[in-house]
């Protein structure tokens, strides 16, 4: 047992830190050898190839599909912007929403213990200040938690299923096409996008760096139709455009090829384009904040109703 879990977390153990990633990126640019690289950092990778492996090791199946195509330097390139993007937006929402949820759910557990506990034994002292408003309240609650519990067991089953999950983000797609979960997605084509284009890869091993993702299915499916197109004369920047993956995304491949400078004009909006789901991650969660702190005051009041009913036992009385 002890034995399986530190096979288990080893990859976990010598997977290095963003620090450290770049310094070996930067490092590697100035052409130094990855053996002065180790003794520098005091890595335990043995080999380059080791390292990265290291680096992609929740991504395993990416990194055995890529390694023989593009070198170790634009793998860990690779990996370095899309994982600095993925953890921003982690980071940005749990650093707005938790705090907020965790109030929910702690206030909501004293109201039950006030509602359960407490509430009774003041109701056998004076039934006359029973009130249906804990009960409802009670019941529309516990309606509301099972609707959202079915919705993220839905979810749940459906990304089990790459092909489920893919089928269902394509028909919200056309329906939503402006939904905050497809500029995610919009950035991270974009990121790879402009790594293609900064080295001059062929449309052949673009097409192959954006099949390459098993994590991101939905991006896989729209490769998949990318290189249909471009099998059919369609050229690679047309063949993106044709996705409809976002109107600022299909304009700037416009000014690009207008301007002749499609890779300057791809990376400014990879930088753009972030800041602006930055923006609207923002908004997003304010408004679960806005929610979350509504139901804080609900519970707050009705405890506070609970506990007053003492006291109005006692004016009564007089």
């Amino acid at each position: 047992m002890i034995s399986w879990i530190k096979k288990t977390l080893k990859p976990y153990s010598l997977a290095p830190n963003n620090h450290v990633l770049e310094q070996v990126i930067l490092l590697l640019e100035n052409k130094m050898p990855y053996n002065v690289i180790q003794q520098t950092l005091s890595l335990k990778t043995q080999s380059l190839d080791e390292f990265t492996q290291h680096v992609y090791h929740k991504q395993l199946a990416t990194y055995h599909q890529l390694k023989n195509k593009f070198s170790q330097i634009q793998l860990l390139n690779l990996y370095k912007n899309i994982h600095a993007f993925q953890q921003h937006v982690k980071m940005t929402l749990f650093k707005k929403c938790f705090y907020p949820i965790a109030m929910v759910i702690v206030s909501y557990a004293v109201f039950l213990v006030f509602y359960v506990v407490i509430y009774p034994m003041f109701l056998a002292l004076s039934p006359n200040f029973k009130t249906p408003v804990y009960l409802v309240y009670t019941f529309v609650s516990f309606v509301l938690l099972c609707v959202i519990f079915l919705m993220i067991i839905f979810v749940f089953m459906m990304m089990r299923s790459s092909y489920q999950w893919t089928l269902f983000l394509r028909t919200v797609h056309k329906k939503y096409p402006h939904w905050i979960v497809f500029e995610y997605y919009t950035i991270l084509l974009l990121l790879v996008y402009r790594l293609c284009l900064n080295n001059r890869f062929s449309s052949l091993l673009t097409i192959e760096l954006f099949r390459g993702f098993h994590d991101t299915p939905f991006l896989k499916a729209i490769a998949y139709d990318i290189q249909q197109s471009c099998q059919n004369g369609t050229p690679l920047h047309q063949a993106i455009k044709d996705q409809q993956l976002s109107l600022l995304l299909n304009q700037t491949i416009d000014l690009g090829i207008a301007a002749n400078d499609l890779k300057t004009y791809i990376s400014n909006c990879s930088l753009s384009y972030q800041s602006i789901l930055t923006s609207k991650l923002n908004a997003f969660a304010y408004k679960i904040n806005l929610i979350s702190y509504s139901f804080v005051l609900i519970h707050c009041a009705l405890i506070v109703s609970i506990l007053q009913i003492p006291t109005k036992m006692i004016a009564q009385s007089f």
